[in-house]
Formats: structure tokens, C-alpha cells, sequence
């Protein structure tokens, strides 16, 4: 329970992040593995759950432009559909070298 509200503090803080080098520190401490000479643009939004760790791995020398949207998870939620469509999760990899545009 502590690290699930850990976590959703860290993102909290990370939506207000000044500049890339506290993004990185943020997203580390929230349990994601962030490779050397990475860049986060802003409003980075990663959709997962708060149990999972090491959800979400970022290689060496990947450049993520503002506002990117990450999905490591996903589920209808409170709906009647989550009996036919309970929660998907998988793990992300970004590869080395890779450059997400905007949105």
C-alpha cells in the first residue's frame, strides 16, 4: 500500500517537473528503468497501475518528445465490460536510439 501511494506522488510531482534531469530522477523513483542520455519532454503521461514496477524500461539515448502517452496498462474500468475485458498489462521497452515525436 505505501509504494502505491509513493508512486502516485512521485507522478504527481513528476507532471511539474522544471527541467529533464529531475524528470529522470522522478520516473526512477517511481519504479522505471531510465537508460544514460535520455531526454523526457514534458507531460509525459504513463498509464499503468500503482503495484506495477519496472513496467516501463527506457534505453540508452532515447528522446521522448512533450506530451506522449505511454500505455503499460489498461482496463474498461468500473464498467459491465470488465467481466469480457478484464485489465491487460505488458511491459514496454523502448530500444536505443529512439525518438518519440509529439503526442
Amino acid at each position: 500500500m505505501i509504494g502505491r501511494i509513493y508512486k502516485k506522488i512521485i507522478k504527481y510531482l513528476f507532471k511539474f517537473a522544471p527541467s529533464n534531469g529531475i524528470r529522470i530522477l522522478l520516473l526512477k523513483a517511481a519504479g522505471y528503468i531510465i537508460g544514460k542520455e535520455v531526454y523526457i519532454g514534458e507531460d509525459l503521461l504513463i498509464s499503468d497501475t500503482l503495484a506495477e514496477r519496472h513496467n516501463l524500461t527506457i534505453k540508452d539515448r532515447v528522446s521522448i518528445a512533450p506530451r506522449v502517452t505511454i500505455v503499460t496498462s489498461s482496463s474498461p474500468n468500473n464498467s459491465k465490460l470488465i467481466d469480457k475485458f478484464p485489465l491487460k498489462c505488458k511491459n514496454v521497452i523502448i530500444e536505443e536510439d529512439v525518438w518519440l515525436g509529439t503526442g
